[in-house]
Formats: structure tokens, C-alpha cells, sequence
């Protein structure tokens, strides 16, 4: 898959996951996030996630 970031666009590589971050029980369940780590044939290692209510996908943050 590809994808733009930054005005980038960028070519995945490798991925894993979901790993899925729940809200507390009490809380919110639109906060449900699936992170992926994505290694991109660019060289850089994002950490992506995306909410089961929103197609989008956001960078969540980047690996050193």
C-alpha cells in the first residue's frame, strides 16, 4: 500500500499489528484505536492507527 505523509508519499515495506488501545469501560467507545508499526521502503518507522468509525488513517507518531 502507499500513502502520503508530510506531503510524502511513502510505500510500506513490513507491517504488524493490530494492537488494539481500548478506552476504559466507563469511557468512551469511539476512542477504540488499532496501531500498526509500518516500516516503509523509504526508510521510516511510523506508528499508524485508525478508528473502526473513521476509514482515514492517521501517523500516530515515528520511530528513531
Amino acid at each position: 500500500k502507499q500513502f502520503q505523509w508530510r506531503r510524502d508519499m511513502f510505500t510500506t515495506a513490513d507491517a504488524s499489528g493490530p494492537e488494539r488501545i481500548a478506552p476504559e469501560w466507563w469511557g468512551n467507545k469511539e476512542a477504540l484505536r488499532d496501531y500498526w508499526h509500518v516500516q516503509t521502503q523509504q526508510g521510516r518507522r511510523l506508528w499508524l492507527f485508525h478508528t473502526p468509525q473513521d476509514p482515514r488513517w492517521y501517523v500516530h507518531g515515528e520511530f528513531a
